[in-house]
């Protein structure tokens, strides 16, 4: 029930297969034509729009492509202040509150829009909407704020878990981080994000899936935070289903 809209003459690619994340098809999205910033919505059928309760996140994987590093806007949120600024080659898991991105107007969700003046061409795969418990938003908000006195990787939580939990890191410099996580044969299962990071504290949502959207088995799992050339620290959890 979904449809895509370019308003002041964005362009948009649905069939793009320059760089996929799962399936045949990415969507390519060009916010920058004739000089004027453009703007991408996904937009409901239905003007009513869908009922957000029970709703908590939005989450999507962003490629930046040829826009790597480029700031882009969901809503009234930029990217980078959730912590995600996109690379180029680069699949990031992207997993917003409805809330804090002011996506849901009066508890229903009508519209998706993407905005900024990016001059390169980005891209987006497997879109979905969450209806799990996570940390609320309020939470996430109030983490972000405080200014790391070191780097740290904190137990995800809940432990166990099941379908989805939270990992927290710390950062205490810009630096390149990758986040992945590991089953205990030391095996990649997915990373988490892959790019560089400001200072600040960040909150990241695992679902229990791997690269391929595929959910994995009950287990014990390890998640390694490595923060290029300055920190490394791997903890262990526990997926129950």
């Amino acid at each position: 029930g979904w449809t895509v809209q370019t308003v002041r003459g964005a362009e948009s690619d649905l069939t793009s297969s320059k760089f996929v994340h799962s399936g045949n098809f990415s969507h390519a999205i060009l916010l920058w034509a004739s000089g004027t910033p453009g703007q991408v919505k996904y937009v409901f059928d239905d003007p009513a729009g869908i009922n957000t309760f029970g709703y908590t996140h939005l989450e999507f994987y962003i490629n930046g492509g040829e826009a790597s590093g480029q700031n882009i806007y969901i809503g009234n949120k930029k990217l980078s202040d959730l912590g995600v600024v996109p690379q180029s080659d680069t699949w990031t898991l992207v997993s917003i509150p409805l809330s804090e991105a002011s996506l849901d107007k009066g508890g229903r969700l009508t519209s998706i829009p993407f905005g900024g003046a990016v001059k390169e061409t980005f891209y987006l795969d497997d879109m979905k909407l969450l209806a799990e418990q996570v940390p609320t938003a309020v939470e996430e908000v109030s983490q972000a704020t405080a200014v790391p006195l070191g780097y740290a990787l904190s137990q995800n939580y809940p432990n166990p878990f099941n379908p989805q939990t939270m990992i927290r890191y710390d950062l205490a410099e810009l630096g390149a981080v990758r986040l992945s996580v590991y089953n205990v044969l030391g095996q990649m299962v997915r990373t988490l994000v892959d790019g560089h990071r400001s200072v600040g504290s960040y909150s990241v949502v695992w679902n229990g899936r791997d690269g391929n959207g595929r959910e994995v088995a009950s287990g014990v799992y390890l998640y390694r935070l490595e923060v290029k050339g300055q920190y490394v620290q791997t903890r262990r959890m526990v997926l129950l289903r």
